[in-house]
């Protein structure tokens, strides 16, 4: 009977000693020689979850040609290089034609050549489209002017012709003086429209001849003034800055009707 309770027991002993062992190898956390040995707990390293980091991206704008607006000062400064070129003609006013410059110079007084000289760029109406003066002479001496003007209305170039005393001392702001005898002298600026011009007179002075002899009236705005009103006035006209006359050139042709930026 003693016998049969000691197997018993040691039959009891082994069966703890084998579940001991088996829960041991069955821990992945813990091997041989392992901290777990000792009751440590084992550490679990956290997961590193990388940051992403937005970069921000340039819009893109797609490349597109500039719009470009053509002035009517634009077309008209191409427009009097291709007549001076004579690439394109022009309507000359006093032949109511159509005709290339160079035609127009050949026999246009009394069978003499005309030869084109110098000439201006201004803007003789003040409407921001310039004018082309030239000065047109004979034998080396200015005899004529042409005054080119564009009508942007039809897109054409008129020509209109002045003698020589017909627009001296010609102003930068346009005006000019226009004499037909020693006392007879006037001081204008012009105006365009629709292919023809307008004279405004801003002052004149006007002589008479009777048996008593030459008397003058002088006028401003068509208004009668005095002789020291009249002189007081051309002094001050007088003094304005002159347009510069430029030798046709090649060179210069280019340079001094380029097209604006």
């Amino acid at each position: 009977m003693r016998a049969k309770i000691i197997g018993v027991l040691l039959m009891l002993l082994l069966s703890i000693l084998t579940t001991a062992c088996s829960n041991k190898s069955s821990n992945p956390n813990v091997s041989a020689g392992d901290p777990a040995d000792h009751n440590i707990s084992a550490t679990v390293s956290p997961t590193i979850v990388p940051t992403i980091i937005p970069t921000s991206t340039p819009t893109s704008i797609p490349e597109t040609s500039p719009i470009v607006s053509r002035s009517e000062a634009d077309l008209a400064m191409e427009a009097y290089k291709r007549v001076i070129q004579n690439e394109d003609e022009f309507y000359n006013s006093d032949e109511n034609k159509k005709l290339l410059l160079e035609d127009y110079l050949k026999e246009n007084f009394q069978g003499m050549q005309l030869e084109l000289a110098h000439f201006t760029v201004i803007d003789m109406d003040n409407d921001n489209i310039p004018e082309v003066i030239l000065e047109l002479s004979i034998d080396g001496y200015p005899e004529f002017y042409e005054i080119l003007h564009y009508s942007n209305s039809d897109e054409q170039v008129y020509g209109f012709k002045f003698v020589y005393r017909g627009l001296e001392q010609l102003k930068t702001d346009g005006t000019f003086w226009a004499s037909s005898g020693v006392a007879d002298n006037e001081c204008d600026k012009l105006k365009f429209s629709n292919g023809v011009y307008e004279t405004i007179t801003l002052a004149h002075s006007e002589s008479k001849q009777d048996s008593n002899g030459m008397t003058v009236s002088h006028y401003i705005d068509n208004r009668t003034v005095t002789e020291e009103e009249f002189d007081s006035f051309s002094q001050k006209q007088n003094e304005k800055d002159d347009v510069v006359w430029t030798e046709v050139t090649q060179s210069n042709i280019e340079t001094g009707l380029s097209v604006g930026e």
